[in-house]
């Protein structure tokens, strides 16, 4: 009887359901946005609208027919709520189905991160900020078919809290006025509204710590930047915090240089101390540095010898009225000590 007992403990034991967040720590999923348009600087002149959801122009090009420059951006809002929070994500792939290129050859063509929030009314003359500096880019040729961009370390951010205002795809670099500076091209990726919208194709894993890394380094001179020839400075306190509520505090090693790494998900500070005998020739804090897995380098602090305090050279004009005021002042001192005494005296003499 006992044993039977024993075996149907066990048996419960491992029918126990595994909670819902240990499954979630790895998975994936294909997410369609919720917002997309693509806006063009003209009119085209086959009637299409310059701005909508039904077709996605991106890239730079002359008109055909016009002549003139023409500059074309899609942007693309999509929503994370698939993905499970406190997750690392491994891959975040963008895929467009390009219906058309019209040009001879290919063109490379970029995903920016928006900087602000836009709506599917969005015409050229309002259209959204984007980073300068495209996350990825694709060459694009006339063969129609899926072409991808590698957004896994955005996606990361916006997860550990970094706004998500969507995707620009768009040239490179993504001039929006005036004369070309080569070769025009754009292509045309099928909308929202078709059977073969835009995904955001994401893969996720246990979480994982992130590092940030940097240089103290002795500034020659003095430009704040860490250039060749210039050494790390060794033994300098370094402050790394987060929403006010978590801190730790190191220093530099024998380089230089500092990296706290396996650090949880979140918005990140970091502070130097500026020793006696330094001033700093860079700002003494950087941030907010959003980690999720992921490592940021380059958080570098530049400090230079402060200048000494130099008495005037013997022989100058300044050491001259300088050994004069204190001329006066010892006459003046002797004048004093003189006086108290004569009144001493004549206090003893009563």
């Amino acid at each position: 009887m006992r044993r039977w007992v024993l075996i149907a403990a066990i048996l419960a034991a491992i029918a126990v359901p595994v909670p819902h967040s240990a499954l979630a720590q790895s998975g994936s999923a294909t997410i369609a946005p919720s917002q997309t348009v693509g806006v063009i600087s003209e009119t085209p002149t086959d009637g299409t609208p310059p701005f909508g959801s039904t077709y996605l122009p991106f890239g730079n090009y002359i008109g055909l027919v016009s002549g003139n420059p023409v500059f074309a951006r899609s942007y693309l809002l999509f929503p994370l709520d698939a993905i499970p929070s406190g997750v690392t994500v491994t891959s975040a792939r963008l895929e467009v189905d390009v219906d058309l290129f019209p040009f001879a050859g290919s063109g490379t063509l970029g995903a920016y991160n928006v900087t602000a929030a836009w709506t599917e009314s969005m015409v050229w003359g309002t259209r959204a900020p984007a980073d300068p500096t495209p996350l990825a880019a694709t060459a694009i040729s006339s063969v129609p078919g899926a072409y991808t961009w590698d957004v896994t370390d955005l996606v990361n951010v916006w997860l550990a809290g970094m706004p998500n205002n969507g995707l620009m795809l768009a040239a490179i670099p993504p001039v929006d006025s005036g004369a070309l500076s080569g070769p025009g091209f754009a292509v045309r990726g099928l909308g929202r509204t078709s059977a073969s919208p835009p995904r955001l194709i994401v893969d996720w894993g246990p979480p994982r710590g992130g590092t940030i890394r940097g240089t103290v380094f002795l500034d020659a001179d003095q430009d704040g930047s860490f250039d060749a020839g210039e050494s790390g400075l060794a033994g300098i306190p370094i402050h790394v915090e987060t929403n006010g509520d978590w801190a730790i505090d190191l220093v530099t090693g024998d380089d230089g240089t500092y990296g706290p790494s396996a650090l949880r998900p979140a918005h990140y500070r970091v502070r130097i101390d500026v020793p006696p005998g330094y001033a700093a020739t860079t700002p003494i804090e950087r941030g907010p540095l959003v980690l999720n897995g992921n490592a940021v380098t380059g958080q570098d602090f530049g400090l230079a010898s402060s200048a000494p305090v130099l008495l005037p050279e013997s022989g100058t004009s300044d050491s001259r009225a300088l050994s004069i005021e204190l001329l006066f002042l010892s006459i003046g001192s002797v004048l004093l000590l003189t006086g108290i005494r004569l009144s001493q005296r004549r206090r003893d003499v009563r």
